[in-house]
């Protein structure tokens, strides 16, 4: 299985590397205070004193330290200028690992911010569980994780150590429901869900070909047509589902109030029902949205009025449906 990628190459380079300054960003940025002046005028080289000061800039922006050699080549430029270094006597590729831990040290205590330790990780390890819980996308994760470091004032670390985290825990949820459904699933469940993934076959019962969609397929979008044929059709979907799902704590089964909508919509659409068509075009339409009032269909079914207006318009033939709607905004 393809390992999940939460950026795309060019997100998780930029990531990586350091801001882009525009001159007024510069300006703001790479402005020390006179506390970071001296600990940089005490530094011994003036390649260490440039690579102290980029970092530090670099870390105000983004709260996060960049490799040297992703240094952009304005920044050194300015910051030398800055500092009043020669560009001759600086050589980055002199700046030892060790310097470079010490320097970070020193740039997160005078920020106030701590490294991205054991702690920090298990800290951080809590907050990705639960908004993985919240079933929230990765990459929206991702940043959240930005975003909590910062307000809990810690180091943000590198993409592939944040991507590793949040990996991990979809992965640990996603086998904590698979065993839950293995263990909740009973075989008459199971058979249910077994028949959603066999093709639908033709209108003339002919045997279903390669490209025929899948049961599943079928029930995610509902065939909003009033015809009785397609009604009738689309109520067949749901006819060897009728009552299988368990009734709710409140005591209504969701299943059997979807089929009996079904069916009463087939009556309200069907030419044959002359005692439906008696009643009065308001009368029809406040008992259909009172049958879905209350359901866990509302939302679908009432934030679709074209349902229900055209099986009223079907019986009885409105003035005009503009009568119906909210009045245009005139300036």
């Amino acid at each position: 299985m393809p390992r999940m990628k939460i950026l795309s190459p060019v997100e998780q380079d930029a990531f990586d590397s350091p801001p882009v300054f525009n001159s007024v960003q510069r300006k703001q940025y790479f402005d020390f205070p006179v506390a970071i002046q001296r600990l940089a005028a005490g530094l011994r080289t003036p390649t260490n004193q440039l690579c102290f000061l980029v970092s530090c800039g670099y870390f105000k922006a983004a709260k996060q330290f960049f490799p040297v050699h992703r240094f952009r080549s304005g920044d050194i430029k300015y910051v030398a200028d800055r500092a009043g270094l020669a560009l001759a006597e600086v050589d980055i590729d002199h700046y030892d690992k060790q310097t470079l831990a010490r320097h970070q040290q020193l740039i997160l205590k005078f920020y106030g911010f701590r490294a991205f330790d054991p702690k920090a990780r298990h800290f951080l390890v809590d907050e990705i569980a639960r908004l993985v819980r919240s079933q929230l996308k990765p990459k929206l994760i991702l940043w959240r994780c930005v975003d909590i470091l910062v307000l809990a004032k810690i180091e943000v670390p590198n993409y592939f150590r944040l991507a590793k985290l949040i990996l991990s825990a979809i992965n640990g949820r996603n086998r904590e429901l698979t065993a839950t459904i293995e263990r909740m699933l009973d075989a008459d469940t199971r058979a249910l869900l077994d028949a959603l993934l066999i093709q639908e076959t033709a209108a003339d019962g002919a045997v279903p070909g390669r490209t025929s969609a899948y049961k599943l397929t079928l029930l995610k979008k509902l065939s909003q047509s009033t015809k009785p044929s397609k009604v009738e059709r689309t109520g067949g979907r749901f006819s060897p589902h009728r009552g299988a799902l368990p009734a709710s704590p409140t005591g209504w089964n969701w299943a059997a109030a979807r089929w009996r909508w079904i069916r009463r919509t087939s009556l309200l659409t069907s030419a044959h029902s002359t005692t439906l068509m008696r009643h009065p075009r308001p009368t029809l339409l406040r008992w259909s949205r009172r049958f879905c009032a209350g359901t866990a269909f509302k939302r679908r079914i009432l934030t679709r009025p074209g349902l229900i207006q055209s099986s009223m318009q079907r019986m009885i033939p409105a003035p005009s449906i503009r009568a119906t709607s909210i009045p245009r905004r005139t300036a």
